[in-house]
């Protein structure tokens, strides 16, 4: 009860102005150490340029989305007073439509149309179902692309030589060539369309995303 109390008594505090803005403008510091964004306030219809909050930063760091211009946002105001207005934050609308996939209580993190999405550590990016450390490594795909391709143009190669040998039996009588040989070679056809697709042409990798060793 008593936390309840403090928290209307916060709310009473008429020196933090709380208010409804649309996004019309972003000004990023020379040296990125800030974003100012200018706001449209309502009811009023003025115009304020506030600072922009994140929800985590460091140096070169953070958990960064910058706001697009027409976002609706909330604006907090020291006394209000307008050179200490900031944005702390952004409101779904009827443009900006909360993910379907949402709707189940699942966390989503989805980029704008054409904008990429970046995880970066120094140290280890790990994608686990539970709070135990993976073990199990990503295969790079182009590494992988690189490997496949020799293999598949070796074996057909290994299976041309071969059968084009002749091969001595026992009783030193040319022979046909063993049945793995006769395997291989009816196989070189599959090898150069295994070799042409889906590895050269890179079917196998994804366009979407991308790792490092």
């Amino acid at each position: 009860m008593k936390g309840f109390q403090s928290i209307k008594e916060i709310l009473r505090d008429e020196s933090l102005h709380i208010c409804l803005a649309q996004v019309k403008k972003l000004h990023l510091a020379s040296d990125r150490s800030f974003l100012k964004v200018t706001v449209l306030v309502f009811p009023e219809q003025r115009n304020i340029i506030a600072t922009m909050a994140w929800d985590a930063v460091g140096p070169d760091s953070g958990d960064i989305v910058f706001p697009a211009v027409d976002d609706m946002v909330l604006v907090a105001q020291a006394n209000g007073d307008d050179d200490q207005a900031y944005v702390i934050k952004r409101l779904s609308s009827r443009l900006d439509k909360i993910p379907e996939i949402a709707a189940d209580g699942s966390k989503v993190q989805r980029t704008l149309p054409g904008k990429k999405f970046w995880n970066i550590s120094d140290t280890r990016i790990n994608l686990s179902r539970a709070l135990t450390e993976p073990t199990e490594n990503l295969v790079l795909g182009q590494v992988f692309k690189a490997m496949m391709s020799s293999l598949l143009a070796s074996l057909k190669l290994n299976a041309q030589n071969d059968a084009d040998h002749l091969h001595i039996g026992n009783l030193g009588y040319y022979t046909f060539k063993p049945n793995i040989e006769t395997e291989f070679l009816n196989r070189k056809d599959e090898y150069d369309t295994l070799k042409t697709s889906p590895i050269d042409d890179e079917v196998v990798l994804s366009d979407l995303s991308f790792t490092e060793k």
